[in-house]
């Protein structure tokens, strides 16, 4: 995917007008800042979306750090200049305004220059239409996400170095006896004509967990290997050539070291892969454990 300027709108002079007129006339006392050279942050997430974080600095690089490892774009001065110039007006959008949403997401933005910060943070019914915001000031915040989404799933699409990979998780059989073992399989293809990476969130390069499939709580069982993670752990990259396949195999025998090693409960389980970059197809797969 390419990254061109067709990806950022951009106000047109009718709508900047528009803005000083209002901003103008709701304060006499302050006016919208310019921006030349400025740092942006962008920050999302909710309970149903995952987390969205992105820096563009002053040196006109955008990086995407919710991601691991971070991933980095540089821009054209087209590129940042239309990110800069979606900002006009942001300076005196009322700050941090009051909205009740359910279930919504949240954005926190900032822009800073010469030591000088504008922060906002706002959730995503108050750019909706039963809103009580100013139809100019939805618009110009909407632009400003719309933009910065926009670019973070750019650099995604563009700099993703497991973006095309290929995974299938297998087990044996669905339905197990109590305290016989459970064999799993997990392979990774990678069909592109590039060297791919994949991350997984431990020192080990495959990490197995299993829990209730019907659970109440964070009630994991880690199954391979036999210790839960810790913060110590530090995650394990595996790279695969144009064409390579990696395969690896393990078999459970229904304990768990974090409860003294002992027999899992007669339940449903799913048994998933710990891996970071999650939109590699490895979330698991349900097992039955009966008498």
């Amino acid at each position: 995917m390419s990254y061109s300027k067709k990806n950022l709108p951009r106000y047109s002079l009718l709508a900047i007008l528009s803005l000083l007129i209002v901003f103008s006339c709701d304060s006499l006392n302050q006016k919208p800042i310019s921006y030349t050279n400025p740092e942006i942050t962008f920050r999302s997430g909710g309970t149903w979306v995952s987390t969205t974080s992105l820096k563009v600095s002053a040196n006109k690089k955008a990086i995407l750090e919710s991601t691991y490892p971070s991933l980095e774009m540089e821009l054209t001065d087209e590129e940042y200049s239309r990110i800069v110039d979606s900002f006009f007006g942001f300076s005196i959008v009322e700050k941090d305004p009051k909205s009740i949403c359910v279930d919504a997401t949240s954005y926190r933005i900032s822009i800073s220059e010469n030591g000088n910060k504008e922060e906002r943070g706002f959730e995503s019914c108050y750019l909706g239409d039963s809103s009580t915001a100013k139809t100019e000031v939805k618009e110009l915040l909407l632009n400003i996400v719309l933009s910065l989404n926009q670019l973070a799933d750019s650099i995604y699409q563009v700099k993703a170095p497991w973006r095309g990979l290929e995974a299938k998780f297998s087990l044996n059989k669905e339905v197990f006896s109590k305290g016989e073992p459970i064999e799993a399989e997990y392979t990774v293809h990678n069909p592109t004509d590039k060297v791919r990476e994949l991350w997984f969130e431990h020192s080990y390069p495959y990490y197995f967990r299993a829990n209730p499939f019907n659970f109440d709580g964070d009630n994991f069982y880690y199954v391979y290997p036999n210790r839960a993670l810790t913060r110590e752990d530090d995650p394990t990259k595996i790279t695969l050539a144009p064409g390579e396949a990696v395969t690896n195999t393990f078999i459970w025998d229904q304990t768990f070291e974090n409860n003294g090693g002992e027999q899992v409960p007669i339940s449903e389980y799913m048994i998933r892969l710990s891996v970071i970059n999650t939109d590699i197809p490895a979330y698991g797969k349900v097992i039955r454990i009966v008498d």
